[in-house]
This record gives C-alpha cells, structure tokens and sequence, in this order.
C-alpha cells in the first residue's frame, strides 16, 4: 500500500496518511517497503507473521466477506442523508 491509496481510503490528505504509516512503522505494525523494480513506488506492508495473528483472531467471529472500500464508501466517513 502507498500513502496516495492510504489517503484515498480513508479521505485524508498524503501528508496525513504518510504521518499514519509511520506511526504504525513505529509501533513495528506494518513494514516500509523500498521498490526494487522499475516503475514501482515504495510503499508499505503489512508482515506475514501479523497477518496469521489477525486471521486467528477474526476467523472465530466468521466476518462475512468485505465489501469494496473506497472513497466513497470508506468506513470511516458519515453515511449519506437518504
């Protein structure tokens, strides 16, 4: 993930979801990732070990599967007036 798609996910600007993902490189949450390829930026991912955790954890509740998130329908914004 790079902080463009982070921001577009969560309607925030790059700057905020950059200061996001650092914050989560800091508490060793997700991984900065350097492209070695070309034409690919750097970004950011979440480590193999953590998402096993996550898994076993949220495989008891069985969540149904996600629907798509995006800028529109971001779980974090209001929904709209009907």
């Amino acid at each position: 993930m790079t902080p463009a798609v982070v921001a577009d996910l969560l309607d925030v600007r790059v700057a905020a979801a950059e200061t996001l993902l650092e914050q989560l490189v800091d508490a060793s949450l997700i991984e900065e990732q350097t492209s070695t390829r070309e034409g690919h930026e750097s970004g950011y991912r979440v480590p193999a070990l953590f998402q096993a955790a996550v898994r076993q954890l949220v495989e008891p509740w069985d969540v149904p599967q996600a629907r798509p998130v995006g800028p529109s329908t971001s779980p974090l914004r209001e929904p709209a007036d009907v």
